[in-house]
This record gives structure tokens, C-alpha cells and sequence, in this order.
């Protein structure tokens, strides 16, 4: 029997202002020659050579100074090359926006505007050039060049994109660096972790992106769970994510509407009656609310909205008393309270008036209520019965297989 621990689930916010879109910026293409393309291609593939050159000798590096620590301190290479690369995928933090830096930035933006590629003006020379100016603002230009800067960030890390090949090249690029950063947490921390990313609207086209950090954990879920298929779960989630993630918006008839109410109204009272009893796992009693609740439990229910009191699957379909029984529970207007000893009593001789004028029908007590039982023996008619039984399936199986 499988079991269950606690764990912590983090939810993201229902609403996100989104910042001013980007628009995509136009590029003028540089004219080259046949050969200063050859001489440019020559020259990156240097240069590419020496990077893994030394990138290589770098972990050559590293692999000795590993082989000489595990000699002298002992434990192996590998663990002296986990800590050596222990560091992974960080993100790191946003240098605060100064008046100095927002004025530099907007010094560049505009002296660089209309300049070809390749021809744009040093930052360091327009610093050194255009000082005074810097010297001469106000202290209220200079929070006005901070905002701009800060918008500007804000509409590189939350605005929108504008074309399809923008979106999909964002969201993969995203979505590679949080697999990297699990893996380097996986690393350094020793954790499991699988995601999950769908798109939420039908402006481009991409397909659901899986993420495991174990290729076994998602054997292991396809035999746990049941029908378990990433694929299946992607493409529901991305359908329910494109219909905005409202249930009505997703759900298309009245009758699948009020099942879906009907089934929260009945989590909401299973759990507010265990609260308030304080034993987890209770199923609310509607049928006998007055015997189990009220008097067993001295307990009492107000603010129930409906015309009917019974268990919400025998509840009329209509949208709007649903409605407005499950916003009763989500504000806490329905809620239990406790009754006190006069009163339980009161419940309780009301209660007994109504069995014995017949009203309540009571369930009929066992017989052999309060007495001992005897074990149960085995009559001798029981034996030769199965045995039969066996037989028969035998001979009906040979048959089968003989066919």
C-alpha cells in the first residue's frame, strides 16, 4: 500500500501585469566580400580551436590536482572533480540601477542609433567625452534616467513577445537553463526533479517539454500510477492552459459544470468536517446529520445556501444555487460551529421525539447484539464442495487448451 508524506507546493500568482512588448529590432546586414567571409570564418575557427585547447588542459588540470589530493588526503578523483565543479547553472543577481550607469546607457542608445554594424562608438571614449554633461544634471533627471532603465529591464525579462520564432526560441532557451540548473542542484544537493512547460495560448506553435532528471523516473510513474503518459498529461494540460485555465472556460455543458461544483463542495465539506472533529479523512454524514454530527459530535452547520440539505451529489444540476454554495465555502461563510452542552441536549431530546413518533427511522440493531460469537467451523459439506468446484475448472481448462 503506497503512502503519502507531506510536501511543500508553491503556486504562481493568478494575475501578471505584463510589461511593454518588445518589438523585434531591425539589423542592417553587414556587406562582405567572398574573402573577407573565408578570413572571417578562418579567424572564428582559431579562435573556437583555442577555447576547447584550453578548456582541455584546464581539466587536464584538474583531473591531476584531483589524483594528487585523493593520494594524499585520500577518497576518490571524483569527489575532489564534484567539488572542483560543484558550482552549476546560478542565476545571478541584477546589479542595482545607478544614476551613473542609466546615464550611460541612454548616452550609448543615442549616439549609437543610426550607426552601421561594427561602427558603434566605445562606451569608455563617450563616458569621457560627454562627463560635463553627466556632472550637470539634476537630481530629478537622474531618477528619471533610473525609471527608464529599470522599464527597460523589466520589458527584456517580462514583455512579450512579438513573433513566433521569438516565443519559441525564449521558451527553449528558458526551459534549458532550468534543466540546467537541476541538474547542477542534483549535483550538489543530491534531488530528483521532473517539469512539465506547455504554452498557453495558439499565437505559435510548440510542443509540450518534459524534463527528468532520471530517465527511471518516468519508467517508475508509467507502472505507480495509473495511466500514466507524459504525452497524454501534456496535451490535456496544454489544451486546459489555452482555454485560460478557467474550469467553465474548459468544461462545455451545464451537467459536466455541476458535477465539477458538486465534486468541490463535497472535498470542502470532508475537509472542514475533519477540521473541526480534528481526525483526518472523515466523510461529512448528511443522512444522519442530527444522530452523527450534531449529537455524536456537537456540532452544527450555518450558512448552508442551498434549498436542499443532502449529500451534493443528490443535489438539483442548476448552475447558480451550486454557485453560490461553493463561494459560501471559499469565503467561510458555510462553516461548523460548536454547540454547547444545553444545546446538544436539546438536539438530542428533539431528535429522540422524532423516533418515537416514527418520524426517523432508526436501523435495526443485530440480534445477537452484546453477545459472544462462536469461531466459525468448517461444515463437512464444505470441503467436498470446493473440491468439485476445482475439479470442474480443471477439466473446462484442459478442454480449452485441447481446442
Amino acid at each position: 500500500m503506497a503512502t503519502t508524506r507531506p510536501a511543500d507546493i508553491t503556486y504562481g500568482p493568478t494575475m501578471v501585469i505584463a510589461a511593454k512588448a518588445i518589438m523585434p529590432v531591425k539589423r542592417s546586414s553587414l556587406k562582405l566580400t567572398e574573402e573577407q567571409r573565408v578570413e572571417m570564418a578562418r579567424r572564428n575557427t582559431e579562435r573556437n580551436d583555442c577555447i576547447e585547447d584550453t578548456i582541455r588542459e584546464v581539466y587536464k588540470f584538474a583531473e591531476d590536482k584531483a589524483k594528487y589530493l585523493s593520494e594524499t588526503c585520500g577518497k576518490k578523483d571524483d569527489y575532489y572533480l564534484r567539488l572542483i565543479f560543484s558550482g552549476g547553472e546560478k542565476l545571478g543577481k541584477g546589479r542595482k540601477v545607478n544614476a551613473y550607469n542609466a546615464w550611460s546607457h541612454q548616452l550609448a542608445k543615442e549616439k549609437n542609433a543610426e550607426a552601421d554594424p561594427g561602427e558603434a562608438s566605445n562606451l569608455l571614449e563617450l563616458q569621457q567625452e560627454y562627463r560635463d554633461e553627466y556632472d550637470k544634471l539634476t537630481p530629478a533627471q537622474k531618477m528619471d534616467l533610473c525609471a527608464m532603465l529599470m522599464e527597460e529591464r523589466d520589458s527584456r525579462t517580462f514583455g512579450v513577445r512579438v513573433n513566433q520564432k521569438g516565443r519559441t526560441l525564449d521558451v527553449m532557451n528558458t526551459f534549458w537553463y532550468i534543466t540546467a540548473m537541476l541538474l547542477s542542484l542534483k549535483c550538489r544537493c543530491g534531488i530528483e526533479a521532473f517539469v512539465g512547460v506547455v504554452r498557453n495560448n495558439t499565437e505559435y506553435d510548440l510542443r509540450p517539454q518534459w524534463f527528468f532528471t532520471s530517465s527511471t523516473i518516468n519508467r517508475y510513474l508509467t507502472g505507480a500510477i495509473k495511466k500514466w503518459d507524459v504525452e497524454v498529461i501534456g496535451s490535456q494540460m496544454e489544451v486546459f492552459s489555452i482555454a485560460g485555465c478557467e474550469i467553465f472556460t474548459f468544461l462545455q455543458t451545464n451537467r459536466d459544470r455541476a458535477e465539477w461544483m458538486k465534486n468541490e463542495i463535497r472535498e470542502k465539506m470532508n475537509a472542514m468536517y475533519s477540521e473541526a472533529i480534528g481526525q483526518k479523512g472523515l466523510t461529512m454524514q448528511y443522512k444522519n446529520f442530527e444522530q452523527t454530527v450534531a449529537i455524536g459530535h456537537g456540532l452544527d452547520l450555518v450558512g448552508w445556501t442551498h434549498d436542499v440539505f443532502a449529500n451534493p451529489a443528490s443535489l438539483p444540476a442548476s448552475i447558480e444555487p451550486l454557485r453560490k454554495l461553493l463561494n459560501a465555502l471559499d469565503i467561510g461563510d458555510c462553516h461548523f460551529v460548536q454547540l454547547s452542552h444545553a444545546e446538544r441536549e436539546r438536539c438530542r431530546l428533539a431528535f429522540q421525539e422524532q423516533v418515537d413518533a416514527g418520524a426517523v427511522k432508526m436501523r435495526k440493531s443485530c440480534s445477537d447484539k452484546g453477545k459472544k460469537r462462536q469461531l466459525y467451523t468448517r461444515r463437512n459439506g464444505d470441503a467436498h464442495l470446493v473440491s468439485t468446484i476445482v475439479q470442474q475448472y480443471t477439466i473446462t481448462v484442459v478442454q480449452t487448451l485441447c481446442l
